[in-house]
């Protein structure tokens, strides 16, 4: 495999109205576990090794299983919504050998569909731009919020001056759901592209 994703978790700090893959009660994975699971993926060949969850900022030896994903010459990334960004894990995950974060940034303001919001991370996006020594993609939900505020959320990140992507909203079935971009949503994610 190219890629591999690797679940260190099922708990989050959030409850976003579209995600279901998150609980509020789940303890994380077992190190030794997760481990194994790296190894084979080395073993395997493959070539990067993307941490996700629920949130993997929950799961108290991230550090230690980025630098194990590290360590078999694989590239670590780490899909998160940024809430538990603290000095002291950025300073953890830069000793690690992190490669890049994804951040889910999906409104301006948290509303029913997403918690996952600008104002209540700008700060930590800060502290991630001075101090992370790995790359910081920022990624939105298109439906998450009206078009008009996708393009705030858009212009505001490029002001911090973070790279952005763009995807989807869906169902809990997977299947695409317009949300709150409405009708909109097909032009509005040509524009975002």
């Amino acid at each position: 495999p190219v890629l591999a994703e690797v679940a260190l978790t099922y708990r989050c700090n959030l409850t976003c109205g579209y995600c279901n893959e998150y609980d509020d009660f789940s303890k994380p994975v077992a190190q030794e576990v997760l481990e194994a699971r790296i190894d084979h993926l080395a073993k395997l060949g493959t070539l990067v090794v993307t941490l996700t969850g629920g949130e993997p900022l929950l799961h108290p030896k991230l550090d230690e299983l980025v630098a194990r994903v590290v360590s078999h010459g694989m590239v670590c990334t780490l899909i998160s919504n940024g809430y538990a960004f603290t000095p002291r894990w950025i300073n953890r995950l830069n000793r690690a050998g992190l490669s890049l974060v994804q951040i889910s940034i999906d409104n301006l303001e948290p509303n029913e569909v997403s918690e996952k919001s600008l104002s209540k991370i700008q700060k930590r996006l800060a502290g991630l731009k001075r101090h992370a020594r790995f790359g910081v993609n920022i990624n939105a939900v298109l439906g998450s919020c009206s078009p008009d505020a996708t393009r705030t959320l858009v212009d505001q990140v490029e002001k911090l001056g973070f790279f952005m992507t763009v995807g989807l909203l869906h169902d809990g079935q997977g299947q695409l759901d317009p949300g709150l971009a409405g009708a909109e949503l097909p032009a509005l994610y040509r524009e975002m592209r």
